[in-house]
C-alpha cells in the first residue's frame, strides 16, 4: 500500500509541474546547465570550508553522470544531486556558495556557505553527496551561487523518501525502491 501511495504522489507531481518549474533553477551566468542526481563521485580531495557543518568540501574530478536529471532527489546515502553549468567568461573566478536544507546536525544547521572557483575551461559543478545518516533530510533543498553581487545560478531540489523513484543501486548495498 506505501508503495502505491508512493507511486501516486510521484505521478501527481510529474503531471503538475515541468522539471524546470518544481527546481526552479535559473542561470543567468551559465551557457548551458544540467541537473538532477547521480551516484556521488569519490572525491580527490577537499578545500577548506568554514561555513559548512564539516569544515570543508569535496572536490570530485570531472562531472557527474547523471541517473535523472530534474528536481527530485531520493534520500539515500551514496546519492549525489547538484547542477552542471557551464559559465560565461564574465562570470569566471571566485562564487560564494550556499547550500540551503532542512535543519541539519547538532545544531539544526540549515545554511552551508563557502567559496570556490568557477572557470570557463571545465564543467563547473556544485552539489551535495549523501555520505551520512543525518544528512539524509527530505525537503526542500536550494543551492544559489554569486559573483561579485551578481546571481550565477540557482537551483532548488525536493528530496524525497527513496520509494517514491524508481530504485538506484550505486554500489553500497543499499538499493532502494
Amino acid at each position: 500500500m506505501q508503495r502505491v501511495f508512493h507511486a501516486l504522489c510521484f505521478a501527481f507531481l510529474a503531471v503538475l509541474a515541468p522539471a524546470d518549474a518544481v527546481a526552479g533553477v535559473t542561470a543567468p551566468g551559465a551557457s548551458g546547465y544540467a541537473y538532477g542526481y547521480f551516484c556521488a563521485l569519490e572525491p580527490v580531495g577537499e578545500l577548506e570550508a568554514e561555513g559548512t557543518i564539516s569544515g570543508t568540501v569535496s572536490l570530485i574530478d570531472g562531472p557527474p553522470n547523471f541517473i535523472r536529471q530534474g528536481s527530485l532527489v531520493p534520500a539515500q546515502i551514496g546519492v549525489g544531486f547538484g547542477i552542471l553549468f557551464d559559465v560565461l567568461p564574465r562570470y569566471m573566478g571566485p562564487v560564494r556558495v550556499e547550500v540551503t536544507h532542512p535543519p541539519l546536525g547538532p545544531n539544526d544547521v540549515t545554511t552551508e556557505v563557502w567559496i570556490s572557483d568557477l572557470d570557463e575551461i571545465r564543467d563547473n559543478y556544485i552539489g551535495f553527496s549523501f555520505d551520512l545518516p543525518y544528512e539524509l533530510r527530505e525537503g526542500r533543498w536550494g543551492f544559489r551561487g554569486t559573483a561579485n553581487g551578481r546571481l550565477v545560478f540557482e537551483a532548488f531540489f525536493n528530496v524525497v523518501d527513496p520509494g517514491i523513484l524508481p530504485p538506484v543501486d550505486c554500489g553500497l548495498g543499499a538499493l532502494h525502491s
